[in-house]
């Protein structure tokens, strides 16, 4: 009898240390014989098809041979020329050949750094890192190869890439910015100085910076959201630089509050928190300080210098496993779309705004983190506009409601709307749990005037304000010419009595203070109207605003009304297009009428006898033996007819049917002792109860 699989995996054996190493090597046997296929002996780690010969470039270097082999680095340093040269020295006698990566800085005479020993015989990396050429080889995984870096173990990629330096060096090589240019920038922007014709932070994808005294410190009403300015410029998802870049740009926008940061601070420190740890949370999860620290967005004449600073420094940084730098073209054109829109103050915060509100608990008290500060909460950006549009879709769905409705729900919406953010932000507001405010203040009224004092402090009477005749939801967007001509033609030409308006066209001229409404292009009249005045050379088609006024002179009331200019620049379009379609009809006819004429004459033929396509036919009738004969019909899970009356359920110790007919009760005693009311006698139920004999035999019946 076979043996069967294992279906226990806990039961199947595991491969030894000495197996997996062995798969190990024979994998990397594999890989060494690929690469060397492919890019040669020396190139097989590196990746990078060296231009070698094996006797044709061999030169002399002191008393070592050498191979040379040159692999450009442009996409790596920034801007220069410079290349990396792997030399592959062998010393006489010596078995392996050592390679230098030569410094390719200029003016340094130091010896080259051996990366690593290359055993000729059988071509396997031993790889060794040391400052001296006669260090002992080490056998160790080969590593990533890194500019000016020396290998770490910490180096995880397999690839060898030429890596940016990731100290100072990376701002002098990105950034043409020095120390110099910071302090000018400081007395320009802050102290008002000026600093003659130079203009720093210099980008050759970005525009020439303007003149720091040219900026000027202009605010907007609209404000821009800070959140979709910093993602306009689109970077790579897994970008190492990516991180960085996000939080430099957003130190770059938003200035901390010193006084509340250092108040947050000195109380992390007290409870045990390290400067090193404070600073690693204030970079890696910011959100702590954010929600106790207001933030300031500075004037553009600091903010574009700032933000251009970061987009001059993060935009052109390569990564350096994909050699792809953070900003692509598009995102060079949005980063300077942001600047422009800096300089016009769309992101600065306006003198004397304030941008936070403190967070409030359901009792009215201040909301504190584990820390003891305010939590506070921030009115920029587009989030509470979003919410309310999401409330918005809610109230709607899909239920078709006209204008006047639109605006009842709309007015209901906001006031609840407000009187809910006031519960909430304003400080002593009070928590009513209703939305009928008319009710507090005539409770006001007569609490004040019965008591003499007010029942909420902080409760302003809407009712005791003046109504003015300011209009919300539907409003009036057309000019003053555009309602001059209307009532003038509504005074002296149209027809009053034939127009007849719906309920919403009613409500619409009571929001808009005009006797008719303005509508779109809708009826045929209208249609016809506006091309004739397509054709007529003193019709100002062109000015949008004076045809608005002169159409007026065609509105009737009845199947022509008035319209706004936006009306007439949409209408403009749809009709030149439909000219330019009927032309371009006219003009293929003829050769419309060559494919009509092809068309009829490859018909094929049909059949006379051919079936032609007919309705489906009739459910069949259900067969009346198949039909049941219950009185009732079960349709959809509802019983319709007579239903039978259900048997109920046997209670325990209730006897059931009998299967067949059982013997009366008799009574014993009266059995044993031949009496003749054994069926009719009490004793049947028991013998003690028996009416005729005390004794079950011998005695005769009494």
């Amino acid at each position: 009898m076979g043996k069967g699989k294992d279906k226990n995996p806990r039961r199947r054996r595991t491969k030894t240390d000495a197996e997996k190493q062995e798969t190990r090597r024979q994998k990397a046997s594999q890989q060494r014989q690929k690469d060397q296929q492919k890019y040669g002996t020396v190139a097989g780690f590196f990746g990078i098809p060296l231009e070698t010969a094996a006797d044709d470039n061999v030169g002399e270097r002191g008393d070592e041979a050498e191979l040379i082999g040159d692999a450009t680095t442009d996409s790596n340093i920034a801007n220069n020329d410079d290349v990396v040269t792997f030399d592959v020295a062998e010393e006489e006698g010596a078995d392996d050949v050592a390679l230098f990566v030569e410094d390719i800085d200029a003016g340094n005479d130091e010896d080259p750094m051996i990366i690593a020993n290359l055993d000729i015989d059988d071509d396997s990396w031993d790889g060794v890192l040391d400052e001296e050429a006669d260090a002992e080889p080490e056998v160790v995984e080969p590593k990533k190869i890194k500019r000016g870096v020396q290998l770490m173990d910490e180096d995880e990629d397999d690839d060898v890439t030429n890596e940016y330096p990731s100290d100072d060096g990376l701002a002098e090589i990105l950034v043409d910015l020095n120390s110099s240019d910071i302090e000018m920038l400081r007395a320009c922007a802050i102290e008002g100085r000026s600093m003659g014709t130079r203009r720093p932070l210099q980008c050759e994808w970005l525009s020439d910076s303007p003149l720091a005294d040219e900026i000027q410190d202009v605010y907007s009403p609209l404000l821009g959201d800070v959140f979709h300015a910093m993602q306009r410029p689109y970077v790579p998802v897994k970008h190492e630089a990516k991180k960085g870049y996000f939080v430099a740009l957003q130190n770059a926008f938003f200035v901390w509050n010193k006084d509340q940061m250092d108040e947050l601070t000195n109380k992390m420190i007290l409870s045990g928190l390290t400067n090193d740890e404070i600073e690693k949370m204030k970079y890696y999860n910011s959100q702590l300080f954010i929600n106790c620290v207001e933030r300031e967005v500075p004037p553009p004449s600091c903010l574009y210098w700032r933000v251009r600073a970061v987009f001059a420094m993060y935009g052109s940084m390569k990564d350096s496993k994909t050699q792809r730098p953070l900003f692509n073209a598009k995102a060079w054109g949005k980063a300077k779309g942001v600047l422009r829109e800096i300089l016009k103050g769309y992101y600065s915060d306006p003198p004397g705004v304030s941008m936070y509100n403190k967070k409030k608990q359901k009792d009215g008290s201040v909301k504190k983190n584990k820390y003891g500060m305010d939590m506070i909460e921030c009115i920029r950006g587009t989030n509470r506009t979003e919410a309310y549009h999401k409330n918005l879709i809610i109230t709607f769905r899909s239920w078709h409601t006209g204008i006047e409705m639109s605006d009842a729900l709309l007015s209901e919406r906001r006031h609840r709307h407000n009187h809910r953010m006031s519960e909430l932000r304003r400080d002593g507001f009070p928590t009513l749990g209703h939305y009928d405010t008319w009710y507090i203040d005539q409770l006001q009224i007569i609490v004040l005037e019965n008591r003499g004092r007010v029942l909420y402090p902080n409760w302003s009477n809407a009712s005791e304000f003046k109504e003015t005749s300011e209009s919300f939801d539907t409003v009036a967007i057309h000019n003053t010419s555009l309602h001059e001509a209307l009532m003038h033609e509504w005074e002296n030409r149209i027809d009053k009595t034939a127009v007849k308006l719906t309920s919403d066209q009613r409500n619409m001229c009571k929001s808009m203070d005009l006797p008719l409404p303005v509508l779109p292009f809708s009826t045929k009249e209208e249609n016809i109207a506006f091309a004739e005045c397509a054709l007529k050379a003193d019709f100002p088609m062109n000015d949008h605003e004076a045809a608005a006024v002169e159409w007026c002179k065609l509105v009737n009331g009845v199947n022509i009304f008035p319209k706004l200019p936006v009306h007439i620049r949409l209408h403009k379009e749809s009709f030149q297009r439909n000219q330019r379609i009927k032309d371009c009809v006219e003009m293929a006819k003829s050769g419309q009428d060559r494919l009509d004429e092809l068309n009829s004459a490859l018909i094929p033929m049909v059949a006379a006898n051919s079936e032609r396509a007919t309705c489906p036919e009739a459910l069949p009738q259900i067969n009346p033996v198949a039909m049941h004969n219950l009185p009732y019909v079960v349709t959809g899970g509802t019983a319709i007819g007579t239903l039978p009356i259900p048997s109920t359920k046997r209670k325990i110790g209730q006897r059931g049917k009998d299967r067949q007919v059982r013997k009366p009760k008799r009574c014993t005693r009266c059995v044993e002792n031949g009496g003749q009311h054994a069926t009719d006698c009490s004793g049947k139920g028991g013998v003690r109860y028996c009416e005729y004999y005390a004794e079950p035999v011998g005695t005769s019946e009494g």
